[in-house]
């Protein structure tokens, strides 16, 4: 406010017209305002073709091919993730690409800002139906660049955006766009589907475990394997029980006593005695009997033919 009460406007002159003469000033003034105005008018005529779905206009195409940079300008301003209009525009471009000629290709090329545009659009992250929607449209706009300028020299930049983006994702452009396709429906429940739960909590009865099959058990007095229905082993006829924790030290008739080790690495098997020593009885159903080894000494000549004699018979049943 000046003194007087009066306003005071301070207009920033820009630094280029600082030193210009006066002709040079105002041409300056009069080239920026058309360009302002132009850029005006092309947002307007912009923006109403991007909300038609029908074809573009005269005024739309004329525009396009005056002045390309002009209408890429608007364009790049709206392809970014956070606006509302970033999929109306990236599809109003794809039709302006269908439609124009060369120089507006041309042009594409060279803008590298409107290709990082593009490939951020392509790689970002979607969260939303309609963020879904404009990543979709821009890797097909991409693929579709790939495959129309591929065969021209001026235009690889825009080929090549496809396979940018296919680097910065380490993804398949194609197996994306057939992933992103597929659609998962929900179904509402049928009667058989609903499983009726009783609010009064029931105990569950234990289910009994199946029994074990028996095994082969081994005898603790001479390691032989026997038979499972076996109750005594067959070769030292010792019963059928489990084998204690210490097992107890045996005697023999003549009053030594005998060390449990020595009876399980099968040092002992027999009285020392002879005399005291029982017939190896033949070999029953219960098991296979493991013949003993025959001690030299007076009368087992005579014991050593019983036993082949005994053992004859059950080798003719087996074989």
């Amino acid at each position: 406010m000046g003194l007087g009460g009066g306003s005071e406007v301070a207009c920033r002159v820009p630094a280029a017209v600082v030193g210009l003469a006066p002709p040079r000033k105002m041409d300056f003034l009069r080239r920026a305002f058309a360009e302002t105005r132009l850029r005006y008018h092309v947002s307007k005529v912009i923006f109403a073709e991007s909300a038609s779905t029908g074809k573009l206009s005269r005024e739309c195409l004329s525009l396009v091919e005056e002045h390309p940079l002009v209408v890429l300008s608007v364009l790049r301003e709206h392809l970014h993730t956070g606006s509302p209009h970033a999929y109306a525009y990236l599809h109003l471009l794809e039709k302006i690409v269908d439609a124009c000629s060369f120089s507006f290709h041309a042009a594409m090329s060279a803008d590298h800002a409107l290709h990082e545009k593009l490939v951020k659009l392509a790689v970002a992250r979607a969260e939303g139906g309609e963020r879904r929607k404009v990543r979709r449209l821009a890797r097909l706009t991409l693929l579709e660049y790939s495959r129309m300028f591929v065969d021209v020299p001026e235009l690889q930049s825009l080929a090549k955006l496809a396979g940018l983006v296919e680097k910065v994702t380490g993804k398949s452009l194609m197996r994306a766009l057939a992933v992103e396709s597929k659609k998962v429906a929900f179904v509402d429940p049928r009667p058989e589907d609903i499983i009726l739960i009783s609010p009064v909590e029931v105990p569950v009865k234990a289910v009994p475990s199946p029994q074990r099959t028996s095994t082969a058990w081994s005898c603790h007095i001479c390691t032989y394997v026997n038979r499972p229905q076996a109750t005594t082993c067959v070769v030292c006829r010792t019963p059928k029980t489990t084998r204690a924790a210490s097992p107890p030290v045996h005697k023999s008739k003549a009053g030594n006593s005998v060390s449990a080790a020595e009876i399980l690495s099968g040092t002992v098997c027999h009285e020392k005695s002879s005399a005291g020593a029982t017939t190896p009885r033949a070999p029953t159903g219960e098991g296979a009997r493991v013949p003993s080894p025959i001690r030299s000494g007076k009368g087992n000549e005579a014991k050593g033919e019983t036993l082949a004699k005994r053992g004859a018979p059950a080798a003719e049943n087996q074989a």
